[in-house]
């Protein structure tokens, strides 16, 4: 009986341990999966910044080239301005192309893409520059303003198709940011799941381990054992005692054996004192 006790013992203590090592390894598993979810999404949230940043960049590179045009209409008398707006619409522009040009350089971007937007940063202030320019020689002298025009047009020209190329290059990225993050997702659904699945049928296999042993030693249900011990603790040993078919060792079957050898031993007594008193 001491080594089934001893065998039950150890089984509690077996299942303990593996709940606890299930609860590290799902606790593991969430703060893997955390990991990789938090480093997907600020990748994913750079690459949105990056391109909103760029795609500020190429809204006031096409502002300029605006602020040029409108400055050569005025000069011309072609539509009605007057030279305070178009210098004051030019310096908004320029202040705001430079802030997005910053704004990304302080992203922790691709290496690639980070080269890409460093290539451009030169143009881009040399573009900046020949606009403000452009504008001041269209309100001081039109002719020189509209012989420089073609030389400004190729640089608006050139600056439209590097920024075009350099969006691709971060949508690329974004949509590959996205897709990892959907994958981190789906990982971590997994791993979650095959845990807690594993976990479950581990708990269930030592949970009716246990309970087959447990029932093993008592014999029977454990109301029926009680039942069976309030009876005989209370002088019933008439009453029989069902045990299963081969049992030897359980507490039933011991109880059955006692409940004979009292019953034995109080008829032996009595057959004593009947003799006795004959």
């Amino acid at each position: 009986m001491l080594a089934s006790d001893t065998s039950f013992n150890q089984r509690m203590r077996q299942l303990c341990i593996i709940s606890a090592l299930g609860a590290l390894i799902i606790g593991a598993i969430a703060l893997f999966a955390e990991v990789r979810l938090k480093s997907a999404a600020d990748d994913s949230l750079t690459s949105s910044a990056a391109l909103h940043h760029l795609m500020e960049t190429e809204m006031m590179h096409n502002a300029l080239h605006s602020d040029v045009l409108s400055a050569l209409l005025v000069a011309s008398n072609s539509v009605n301005g007057n030279r305070t707006d178009i210098e004051s619409s030019i310096r908004e522009h320029s202040a705001r192309l430079r802030q997005a040009r910053q704004d990304n350089e302080k992203l922790e971007l691709d290496a690639n893409i980070k080269s890409a937007i460093h290539d451009i940063e030169p143009m881009l202030e040399e573009y900046i520059g020949s606009a403000e320019n452009l504008v001041n020689l269209a309100l001081s002298d039109q002719a020189k303003a509209k012989a420089a025009l073609s030389q400004f047009e190729s640089s608006f020209k050139t600056l439209a198709e590097k920024s075009t190329a350099v969006s691709e290059m971060i949508r690329a990225r974004q949509q590959q940011d996205a897709d990892v993050l959907n994958k981190s997702t789906r990982l971590y659904e997994l791993l979650t799941a095959a845990a807690v699945l594993i976990g479950l049928a581990v708990v269930i296999y030592f949970g009716t381990s246990i309970s087959k042993r447990l029932l093993a030693q008592l014999g029977g249900e454990p109301e029926y054992t009680i039942e069976v011990v309030r009876k005989v603790a209370a002088g019933d040993l008439v009453t029989r005692i069902e045990t299963r078919a081969g049992d030897r060792h359980s507490l039933l079957y011991a109880i059955m054996q006692m409940q004979q050898a009292l019953a034995q031993i109080i008829e032996h007594t009595q057959q004593k004192l009947v003799g006795n008193v004959a």
